[in-house]
Order: structure tokens, then sequence, then C-alpha cells
């Protein structure tokens, strides 16, 4: 059972162990590790700013398996003025546990499924700094690949998911809680209003064996969903 969240202070500890997690591995296969963790423990723990960011979190009963940050913001660096003037998600601060390629899969089907109950339905976009991320989002998890920028750290890639209701999620995620804070303070929460419905995306054929009702590495600030 897999069920989306909000994060708070209470679950301090559960990120805590899910970020060393993911250092461990990193570690382990000689990749760097650092304060990649931060940007996510501040968000939970409100240590950060107070600019609308809120943590989500994927639990399989008390299991925390996946967390990242939501806001919804316009995005600046890398995108064009027409993008920017578009509704946007932002996901940043992404964290899953180690060698679990279906966490990826079924949060970026949420995120597009949760932007379009919104009002105004809008762009799931990430950025993430490592090429072979990018890659994995785009080919397993339904990522586009918007383009390619560089700046002073090095390439960044610019991803977006758009909003597209999937009814087939409904059997795999829900959502407990989900209410948030758009822009200007606005409520931002699940919108039980019809919305435009797409083709359904397909699941994992190995997800599908979970039943559920709908209720409903990252390297630094730009980082975005891994897989």
């Amino acid at each position: 059972m897999y069920v989306m969240k909000p994060l708070t202070t209470t679950d301090t500890r559960a990120v805590d162990g899910l970020i060393d997690s993911r250092m461990e591995f990193q570690i382990a296969h000689g990749h760097r590790s650092g304060r990649e963790g931060n940007g996510l423990r501040d968000v939970v723990t409100g240590a950060g700013p107070d600019d609308g960011r809120k943590a989500v979190g994927m639990w399989e009963d008390e299991n925390l398996l996946a967390a990242f940050v939501l806001q919804r913001a316009a995005p600046q660096h890398g995108w064009t003025i027409e993008e920017r003037e578009q509704p946007t998600l932002l996901v940043s601060h992404a964290h899953s546990l180690p060698r679990q390629s279906l966490l990826g899969r079924l949060a970026a089907l949420w995120l597009s499924d949760y932007a379009a109950r919104q009002q105004q339905q809008p762009l799931v976009r990430c950025m993430v700094r490592e090429q072979a991320l990018a890659w994995r989002l785009k080919r397993t998890c339904g990522w586009r690949h918007v383009r390619e920028i560089r700046d002073g750290l090095g390439a960044l890639h610019l991803l977006q998911r758009f909003p597209e209701r999937s009814q087939r999620l409904e059997v795999v995620v829900s959502s407990d809680g989900m209410h948030e804070v758009g822009p200007d303070g606005e409520p931002w929460r699940l919108s039980d209003s019809p919305a435009t419905v797409h083709s359904p995306l397909a699941l994992p054929r190995h997800a599908e064996s979970h039943t559920m009702s709908y209720r409903m590495r990252v390297t630094d600030e730009h980082a975005g969903p891994e897989s």
C-alpha cells in the first residue's frame, strides 16, 4: 500500500533515515555525498524560509519510501518568459530508498494526476544536475526533457510533465491530508470537481497487485525526483 501525505516535524526521524539510507548507498557506490538532504530536512522541520514549499512523503505502512518538496511558483533559471508565466508545480529535493525504481514511476504518475486535480492544472517541473538521472526520469518515469543549460556549476537539465488524470493510479496510490497552500496564500488542495481526463497512463505491471482507494540523487536545490 502506498500513501502520499504531507511531512511534518513528527516525521523528522523517518526523513533522516531516508536521507541516511540514500547517502550510504551513494558512498558505497563511489558517488559524491554531501549535504544534499539539508533542503528536504529544512522544509520538514520548518528551518527553511516560509516560501510556500511543502514536503510530501510516500509511505508504505509505517515506512517512508520517498519524499520530495512541492512549491507553486514560477520557474526561473533556464526557463523562457512564456514558460515562467505558465502555472507551475515545482518539484525539488527528492529522495527515495535505493534500488526502488518503481517509486520514481509512481511518484511521477501521482504528480501529474495531482496537478490535474488543481483548479489551474499546473505543469509539473523539475531540474536535475546529473545526466544519468535526467535520462532515467525521461526513459523510465515519463518526464519530458525540455532542454539542457549550463551555469557556473555545470549542466542543468530541465524536465516537465503535463497535468494528466490517471484513473488506474487509484489502484496503487492514495492521498491523505493533502491540503496545501497555493500562490498568494490561496487554498491548494485536491479537487473533486471533474478535470480533463487524458489517456490513462500505464502503470508498471508488477504494481497492479496493490489495491487502494483514491483518497487522496538529489544533488542541490535544483534536484528533482529520483527513480
